[in-house]
C-alpha cells in the first residue's frame, strides 16, 4: 500500500485559515493543469511552438527576475563574514545526534534545517557542503521518506553548527512515533537558545502542503527568523518555473524566497553565504 500524507494538525500547532487552504489548493490545481497540458502536448505529432501565456486562471502572473533571498522582516540579517570566499562550501562535519533538545552538543550559534520528509533536506546539506552523494556524502540521502527522526548536528569549522531537525508529512510508522518526532521538532524550535535561523524547505514540484503552511503559520506566530527555501526547482519545467515560484511565495505568505537545486547548484552559493553569515555572527 502506497503513503498517504499525514496531515492530521497536531496538538499545539496553530489552524490553517480557509485562505491558506484555498491557496494551497490553488498552487496543486495549478500544478495538476499545468503537467496535464504538458502530457497532452508531447502527445501530439503536431510540433507546438513555445508556450508564452497559457497560465491557468488560478495562477498569479508574474513576469519579473526570480526574486532574490531575504529574511522575515523580524530579524536582522547578519554581515558577511569577513576572509570568506563567496559561495565557498561550508566545511561542516557530523557532530552527533540527539532524542532531546539539551543533549545537543554546544556549538554557538545555529541553522536549523525543516521541512516535510522527502523534500530534500539531506541532498541540500550536502550541496551546502559541497559533498557528493555516495561515500563522500555528509547527510545519507534517501528516496524512502521518513528517515530523519533524531536531531543532527553538523559543526562549522568557522563555528556555529547546523541542525537537520524530523521530517513531517510522510512516513511509514506509527502515529504515536510522529508525534515523538513532531515534539521533538517543536521543542528545538521553541526553546533552542542558540537558533539563529531556520531553512523551511518546500517541494517547488509539489508546492506547499498544508503541513507547509501550518508549520510556516506556527513559527510565524513566535517570530521566528525563517527563510523559505524552494527545492527540486530543476524538476520544474522552465516554461512554467516562474510562476511557480510566485504562487509558492504567496501561499507561503513571504516577501522572498529562495529557490535551489541540490542537483544543478542553482542558488546554491548564495545560500552557503547567508547560512555561513548567521553561524559565524
Amino acid at each position: 500500500m502506497s503513503e498517504q500524507p499525514q496531515s492530521a494538525q497536531h496538538e499545539g500547532e496553530v489552524p490553517l485559515t480557509p485562505r491558506q487552504k484555498r491557496r494551497a489548493k490553488q498552487v496543486q490545481q495549478a500544478r495538476a493543469a499545468r503537467e496535464a497540458n504538458r502530457a497532452a502536448k508531447n502527445k501530439s505529432e503536431t510540433p507546438t511552438p513555445q508556450r508564452t501565456n497559457d497560465r491557468t486562471p488560478s495562477e498569479p502572473v508574474h513576469d519579473s527576475p526570480t526574486r532574490p533571498m531575504a529574511v522575515r522582516k523580524t530579524t536582522a540579517q547578519p554581515p558577511y563574514p569577513e576572509g570568506a570566499k563567496a559561495g565557498e562550501a561550508l566545511r561542516l562535519t557530523f557532530a552527533g545526534s540527539a532524542e532531546a533538545v539539551e543533549q545537543l552538543p554546544e556549538g554557538g550559534h545555529e541553522v536549523a534545517v525543516i521541512g516535510r520528509s522527502n523534500v530534500g533536506k539531506s541532498s541540500l546539506l550536502n550541496a551546502l557542503a559541497g559533498r557528493s552523494q555516495g561515500k563522500n556524502e555528509l547527510a545519507h540521502t534517501s528516496s524512502a521518506p521518513g528517515r530523519t527522526r533524531l536531531l543532527n548536528a553538523f559543526s562549522h569549522e568557522g563555528g556555529g553548527q547546523l541542525v537537520d531537525l524530523p521530517g513531517y508529512g510522510y512516513a511509514k510508522t506509527s502515529k504515536a512515533e510522529r508525534e515523538r518526532w513532531h515534539h521533538r521538532m517543536l521543542a528545538y524550535l521553541e526553546h533552542r537558545k542558540q537558533l539563529a535561523l531556520i531553512l523551511s524547505l518546500i517541494d517547488g514540484k509539489v508546492g506547499p502542503t498544508e503541513d507547509d503552511l501550518r508549520q510556516l503559520a506556527w513559527m510565524r506566530q513566535r517570530s521566528l527568523p525563517v527563510i523559505v527555501v524552494i527545492t527540486k526547482v530543476d524538476k520544474v519545467p522552465a516554461t512554467w518555473r516562474q510562476d511557480q515560484i510566485e504562487a509558492i511565495r504567496q501561499a507561503c505568505e513571504m516577501d522572498l524566497v529562495h529557490p535551489i537545486s541540490s542537483h544543478s547548484g542553482l542558488g546554491i552559493k548564495d545560500l552557503r553565504d547567508q547560512v555561513r553569515g548567521f553561524l559565524v555572527a
